[in-house]
C-alpha cells in the first residue's frame, strides 16, 4: 500500500489454504524471485518441519508421482484507496458483506479530504480501508461484524473512533472525528549561516501521542525507532517542515558523527523542549557545525539498499536523503541482484556538492554467502540492470571463484567484499589453510575438484579484497568475523576490513550512519566535488580503512630512519622499535576511554565450523582519559561547537613482521543521535604491516603454521546441517533460531 497505489496478491479461494478471512500467507525471495506460501504464517517452522509433519501440514500442495498440481492467483491494482480492489475481491471470493459509509470531520467540524480510514473488526484485523472524498465521506465494504473506524493523516489521528455493526447486505453509518495538526518548521545553518542538511528528530517525551500502529500503515519496514515521534530530513537548502500531533516534545538537529548536535545540551537535556499547537507552525532555527578533521579521508558506506532490492520499500530519493543528512561521504548501491544506480535520485536532490554514489550489487547466493562488488556497469535495457546469474540458469550454480571473476570482468578495478562472513563459505572453512569442507552438491554447486585426503571440497577461493567486520552497529558478530580476519592476515592473506550498516529500512538500528567506514585518500581528492572512483577503490582494496560507530582514529608508524606508514601501509623497522603516534577525534557528544593494540595475535584461530563471539585479548591497553583540556573549539555562530582531540603515543618493538591493529572503545551511549542505548562508541582500524626483514610484509606469524597438514575429515568436529529429525518443540526452534543469520530472514 502506498500513498497513490495499491497491489494485492490474492490466491484463488482453496478449502486447503484458509477457512477464514484473511488469507494467511507468507513469502520467500532469492535472486528477486519471490515464492508465496499459501495458508501459512510461519516460514521457520514450515522449513523445520520434518517429513512427518509436512504430510498432513495445511497449505501445501501434496502431489503423487508425476501427479499435476494447479496453483492460480489474481492480481489487483488500486489507487491509494484499498477499497477499491478489496470491494471487488469480496465478491470474487463470494464474501457476504455490509456496507460503511461515514464522513470524517475534524475538531473544529471541518470536513476532511484524503484521510485513510481503516475498518477494524474485533478481532484486531483490518479488513479493509479507504480514502475520503472532497467532501470528506467515505465507503467500503466489509463482512459482517463489528467494526472500530480510525481515521489517519499525517499528523492527524483519530480523536473519537467511532463502532459500528455491519449487518449483510445492508449500509451502516459511522461518523468520525480526526484531531488536528500542528506543524513544525525548522532551519539548520552552519555556524557561518549557511545551509545545511541535517536530520531532524522529534522525540516523545512520555508516550508518542498519535502514532500509527500496524492496522493503519506499515509500520513494520519503516519503524520508526522507540520514542521517537517523527525523523524527517532537511535537505541541501537546510529547511524542512511536516505536520505533527499536537503535544510537548524534544527536538534534536544532527548531522552523524562529524558534526555537532543541536541543543548542545542534548545528551543532558534529551533535546529542545518544543509545544506544538494545532493548526499553528512552530518554527525553530538551529546551528550545527562539521566539528571533525577528516582532510585525507572520505566517509562511505558499502552495503546499503533501496527499493531495487526485494525486502527493501524504500525509495532511492529516500536512501540518498537518510545518507546525505548523517554526513555519509559516498555511497554504494548494492541492491540483491540488481545493479541500481542511485545517481538519479542524488542529481534529483540537488545533492551533488554533498555525497556521491557508486554503482554496485550484492550477489545474493543461496548458500555460499553474499558479495559486494563495485564498481559494476549498469545496464540500461535489463530488468536486473546486468546483474548476474550465479544459478547459472538451469546449471549448477556458480563457485566464488567464478562469481569473483564475473565481477572482475567489468572495466577497471573493482572491490570484492565479502558480506556478513559469518553465513558465507567461511563458516565452512579451515580459515587458516583456505580449505572448505562443505559439500557442493548438498548446495547444488558447481563441483570443483575434491581432495580425498583433506577433504577439501575446493569451493574457497582468496579473490576477495574486502570483508565486513562490522554489518550494523552491534558488536554480536564482529568478534567472530575479526578472528578469521586476523587468522588470515596472519597468514600473509590480506582483505580489507570494513564497516556497513546494510540498511534495508527507512528508519532502524542503522539509523545515524552508523557504522562506516572511512576511506584514506589524496589530500586534493577528499571530497564529493573532487571525487576521484578509480583512486578511492584503490585505496579501499589497500586497507587504507577505517571502521567506527563514532571515534576517528588516524595512526601513523615511524622508524628510526624518520619513514612513515599509516593504516594499510608497510613500514621497513631493521628489526628496531617502532613509535606509533594515534590521534583521536570525536564532537563533543562522544567519549571513549580506552585504547587496545592487536599484534601478531596467536589466539584467533578457530576449528573449521567454530565461530567464537568472546573478545579477542589485546596485546597492549591503553587507558584514555578525556578532559576539558583535550576540548577545541572549531566554530563559533551563535553557539558554540567543539571536539574532543586526543593524540596517544606508544613504542613497540618488531623483531619479526608484523601486523597492527588499534581499537577504540567508549562506554557511553550517544543516544539519541544513535538512537539505541546498548551502542557505545567503538572504532578499528586495518593494519599497519612492519617489515622487520627488509623483504616485505612476507613473513607472517601463521604461516608456517597454515602450511602444516590440516586435519583429517574424521578428526574434525565440524559437520553440514542435517536434517532436523526431533520434534520440532519451542526449545529446539530456539536452537535453530539462535544459529540463523538475521540476512536469512529478510
Amino acid at each position: 500500500v502506498g500513498d497513490d497505489a495499491a497491489t494485492i496478491y490474492l490466491p484463488r479461494p482453496d478449502e486447503e489454504l484458509s477457512a477464514h478471512l484473511p488469507i494467511a500467507g507468507s513469502y520467500l525471495t532469492i535472486f528477486n524471485i519471490v515464492a508465496v506460501v499459501l495458508g501459512r504464517t510461519d516460514v521457520l517452522m514450515t522449513l523445520l518441519a520434518n517429513r512427518n509433519q509436512l504430510a498432513d501440514m495445511p497449505g501445501l500442495l501434496h502431489l503423487e508421482p508425476e501427479e499435476i498440481g494447479e496453483i492460480e492467483h489474481w492480481i489487483y491494482a488500486s489507487d491509494g484507496s484499498v477499497s477499491t480492489a478489496i470491494d471487488a475481491i469480496y465478491d470474487e471470493l463470494g464474501v457476504a458483506t455490509g456496507t460503511i459509509e461515514g464522513v470524517v470531520e475534524d475538531l473544529a467540524d471541518h470536513q476532511v479530504v484524503g484521510a485513510r480510514v481503516s475498518a477494524i473488526d474485533d478481532q484486531g484485523r483490518t479488513m479493509n480501508q479507504t480514502l475520503t472524498d472532497d467532501q470528506g465521506a467515505y465507503s467500503m465494504r466489509v463482512p459482517a461484524g463489528t467494526y472500530e473506524l480510525r481515521a489517519r493523516l499525517p499528523g492527524q489521528a483519530t480523536y473519537a473512533p467511532a463502532t459500528v455493526e455491519v449487518v449483510e447486505g445492508e449500509a451502516a453509518s459511522a461518523h468520525t472525528i480526526i484531531g488536528r495538526a500542528g506543524f513544525l518548521q525548522v532551519t539548520v545553518t552552519t555556524a557561518d549561516g549557511d545551509p545545511t542538511p541535517a536530520r531532524v528528530s522529534l522525540i516523545c517525551i512520555d508516550d508518542c501521542p498519535g502514532k500509527a500502529t500496524s492496522n493503519e500503515e506499515d509500520v513494520t519496514f519503516h519503524q520508526l525507532p522507540a520514542d521517537f515521534a517523527a525523523i524527517e530530513w532537511a535537505g541541501p537548502q537546510g529547511e524542512v517542515r511536516f505536520p505533527a500531533h499536537p503535544g510537548q516534545y524534544r527536538l534534536v538537529v544532527s548531522r552523524g558523527m562529524e558534526w555537532s548536535v543541536w541543543p548542545a545540551d542534548t545528551f543532558e537535556t534529551g533535546g529542545r523542549l518544543i509545544e506544538i499547537t494545532a493548526d499553528e507552525t512552530t518554527e525553530v532555527e538551529a546551528e550545527i557545525a562539521r566539528v571533525l578533521d577528516t582532510s585525507g579521508a572520505l566517509s562511505a558506506d558499502f552495503h546499503v539498499h533501496a527499493i531495487s532490492s526485494m525486502d527493501s520499500t524504500t525509495p532511492e530519493e529516500d536512501r540518498v536523503l537518510s545518507f546525505l543528512t548523517e554526513g555519509v561521504d559516498v555511497i554504494v548501491s548494492t541492491d540483491h541482484d540488481q545493479v541500481a544506480d542511485y545517481g538519479p535520485a542524488v542529481d534529483a536532490l540537488g545533492a551533488s556538492d554533498h555525497i556521491v554514489t557508486i554503482v554496485g550489487t550484492e550477489i545474493t547466493t543461496s548458500d555460499l554467502g553474499h558479495f559486494n562488488g563495485f564498481p559494476v556497469t549498469r545496464d540500461p535495457n535489463s530488468r536486473d540492470g546486468g546483474a548476474l546469474d550465479w544459478g547459472d540458469g538451469s546449471d549448477h550454480a556458480l563457485p566464488p571463484s567464478e562469481i569473483f571473476k564475473w565481477i572482475r570482468e567489468h572495466p577497471g578495478d573493482q572491490v570484492v567484499q565479502l558480506n556478513h562472513p559469518d553465513v558465507s563459505f567461511l563458516a565452512l572453512s579451515d580459515v587458516l589453510r583456505g580449505i572448505t569442507y562443505g559439500d557442493p552438491a548438498q548446495m547444488r554447486v558447481k563441483a570443483p575438484d575434491h581432495d580425498p585426503e583433506t577433504g577439501d571440497t575446493g569451493l574457497w577461493d582468496d579473490g576477495f579484497s574486502a570483508m565486513e567486520l562490522m554489518n550494523g552497529p552491534d558488536m554480536g558478530r564482529f568478534w567472530g568475523v575479526t578472528r578469521w580476519w586476523l587468522t588470515l592476515i596472519g597468514r600473509g592473506q590480506i582483505q580489507t576490513g570494513t564497516a556497513v550498516t546494510d540498511t534495508h529500512v527507512r528508519y532502524g538500528k542503522n539509523l545515524g550512519g552508523a557504522p562506516r567506514s572511512f576511506v584514506f585518500v589524496d589530500d586534493d581528492k577528499d571530497h564529493p566535488t573532487t571525487f576521484d572512483q578509480a583512486h578511492f577503490v584503490d585505496a579501499i582494496n589497500r586497507g587504507e580503512v577505517i571502521g567506527t560507530t563514532g571515534p576517528y582514529i588516524e595512526a601513523v608508524a615511524t622508524n628510526h630512519s624518520g619513514q612513515t606508514a599509516r593504516i594499510g601501509q608497510t613500514l621497513e623497522t631493521q628489526g628496531e622499535s617502532v613509535s606509533i603516534q594515534l590521534t583521536l577525534q570525536m564532537p563533543e557528544w562522544i567519549t571513549v576511554d580506552r585504547v587496545e593494540m592487536l599484534m601478531n595475535v596467536e589466539e584467533v584461530i578457530t576449528e573449521p565450523g567454530d565461530f567464537d563471539t568472546s573478545p579477542i585479548e589485546p596485546t597492549e591497553t591503553i587507558d584514555v582519559e578525556l578532559t576539558e583540556a583535550d576540548l577545541e573549539v572549531v566554530a563559533t555562530g551563535d553557539e558554540v561547537h567543539r571536539r574532543y582531540r586526543k593524540v596517544v603515543d606508544l613504542e613497540i618493538e618488531t623483531d619479526s613482521d608484523a601486523y597492527v591493529v588499534f581499537l577504540v572503545h567508549g562506554s557511553e551511549d550517544m543516544s539519541p543521535v544513535i538512537p539505541l542505548t546498548d551502542i557505545t562508541p567503538f572504532a578499528f582500524t586495518n593494519p599497519i604491516y612492519l617489515d622487520a626483514d627488509g623483504g616485505g610484509y612476507d613473513n607472517p606469524h601463521l604461516l608456517e603454521m597454515a602450511d602444516t597438514e590440516p586435519l583429517s575429515p574424521e578428526q574434525l568436529h565440524f559437520r553440514t546441517p542435517q536434517l532436523e529429525e526431533r520434534p520440532l518443540t519451542p526449545e529446539v526452534l530456539e536452537e535453530h533460531i539462535q544459529r540463523i543469520d538475521v540476512h536469512q530472514c529478510h
